[in-house]
């Protein structure tokens, strides 16, 4: 069905019966997103340890997960994607309160607990750094190979003591997270995004967990506004208003200030793209 970004490879299974499934094969340290932020199946794992299981608001849509040898596994899901948004539709403003409801659920149920096998707080703020880049230089992947050129985009386009800033952030993300993760972790999808989301009669559906992290909720929200603001029926305020509301008594100014800031260590580079080496005009605005 498709190669993905992360060298993941899908197959489309129809059973004896005529039920489409849908077949994930993960090999994590074959993935630079896997050797990059110390992944062993942790989406397999997330099935295993009855994790999903426990998420009442939220349907991952994975029915089996196996192991393939040492290295990988085989993670089977229910075929929704007639159920996933499309690529041009707006979000409306009540669909992205679901979004929030749905993921401030699983933030509760977990709030407190620690899983080894999840991402590493910092490792996933950092993910796009330039010493990714440096260490997947000789490897195959093709997105590693477009960091450099992205934040180098990005500190040509911005204020000069801004971009030395940011640049140095991404060389010691550790001190930003440890101090994000003070407020409080829990799990979070990681990848929370326009293209892995849908909506079920009751739940929201919510795909590919291979970065799942152990960390502040506001790390989720900052990956899901860069990713999604641009067809969300509600301005930048109005999301952040959503999530604050769905996190109800457990909302943190504290976290919430650093928002913007961590979506620009995680997508800086794009808008980096965007501003300095896109040819759209619109783009680049």
């Amino acid at each position: 069905v498709s190669t993905g970004w992360s060298g993941n490879r899908l197959e489309r299974l129809i059973t004896a019966d005529g039920e489409v499934l849908v077949a994930k094969r993960v090999e994590p340290s074959a993935d630079w997103i896997g050797r990059n932020t110390g992944d062993h199946g942790r989406e397999a794992l997330l099935f295993t340890e009855g994790a999903f299981e426990r998420m009442s608001a939220i349907d991952p849509a994975v029915v089996a997960a196996e192991p393939d040898g040492d290295r990988a596994w085989w993670i089977v899901m229910r075929d929704v994607s007639g159920a996933l948004l499309d690529g041009g539709s707006p979000i409306t403003r009540e669909q992205n309160r679901v979004v929030m409801r749905a993921a401030n659920s699983m933030w509760e149920e977990f709030w407190g607990e620690s899983h080894d096998f999840l991402c590493d707080q910092a490792a996933r703020i950092g993910i796009t750094a330039p010493r990714v880049a440096e260490r997947e230089r000789n490897a195959m992947d093709l997105l590693p190979k477009q960091f450099e050129a992205g934040w180098d985009a990005l500190a040509q386009a911005i204020d000069k003591d801004v971009g030395e800033a940011i640049l140095a952030l991404l060389g010691d993300v550790a001190s930003l997270s440890d101090e994000i993760a003070s407020y409080g972790t829990t799990l979070l999808h990681g990848d929370l995004r326009d293209e892995q989301i849908g909506f079920g009669a009751d739940t929201l559906i919510a795909l590919d967990w291979g970065v799942a992290t152990q960390g502040h909720p506001v790390v989720d929200l900052a990956w899901y506004m860069v990713h999604d603001v641009w067809r969300i029926e509600a301005t930048h305020d109005e999301v952040v208003d959503d999530f604050r509301r769905a996190r109800g008594d457990h909302d943190d100014p504290r976290a919430v200030d650093l928002l913007g800031l961590v979506g620009l260590l995680m997508y800086g580079w794009i808008f980096g793209i965007c501003a300095g080496i896109h040819t759209d005009p619109t783009e680049q605005r």
